[in-house]
């Protein structure tokens, strides 16, 4: 099941699509404050929640590929941005192939259909992973001109040993977000 909701504050801004993880929902602190800094800079969002259960898990690529078409159809236009995390990350080979501009919270880079699709992304593509996380593999995308970022002692929640020191590197990350969408992605 995919339900696509868009951010009632906004209007005609220009568009992102929130693409969340399997167990990380648009609610958990990245795609939340991510989804609302973005909001805030007049951004329209549309955030995807879905159930992803074994039969979508077995067709991963073709369900995220799907959810992201529908989000398009509900906002009727192109994003100019997609943020996905993790299981999200599957529509990074669409959003290459359509010229969106994305960034990638732990995308699953042990994947060949998401590694080579970020290999070769340009630098309107930011990718932020930590090396604590068995998805982050930044030497399998060697080359690429999309913004990478490792976070030391990071897992794949972005989170480290301390509370208050992942809460400090989440705000660091918004801030990238914010600043990625507002410097590195052509506002139409």
């Amino acid at each position: 099941m995919v339900h696509v909701d868009i951010d009632s504050r906004q209007g005609e801004g220009p568009a992102v699509v929130i693409l969340p993880g399997v167990g990380y929902t648009a609610q958990a602190p990245l795609l939340y404050w991510s989804a609302r800094a973005l909001a805030d800079d007049g951004w329209c969002v549309a955030t995807v929640s879905w159930t992803v259960d074994d039969a979508a898990r077995a067709r991963s690529r073709e369900f995220v590929e799907d959810a992201y078409r529908r989000a398009c159809s509900v906002l009727d236009r192109t994003p100019g941005l997609v943020v996905g995390k993790s299981f999200g990350s599957w529509a990074l080979p669409i959003a290459v192939d359509a010229g969106v501009p994305g960034v990638w919270l732990t995308p699953l880079l042990m994947e060949d259909a998401i590694s080579d699709a970020l290999r070769s992304a340009g630098a309107d593509h930011l990718a932020i992973g930590g090396t604590e996380d068995p998805a982050w593999l930044p030497e399998r995308v060697e080359g690429t001109r999309a913004r990478l970022v490792t976070i030391e002692d990071a897992d794949h929640g972005i989170e480290v040993s301390s509370w208050d020191t992942s809460m400090e590197i989440q705000r660091g990350i918004v801030a990238s977000v914010a600043d990625h969408a507002r410097h590195r992605v052509h506002r139409e």
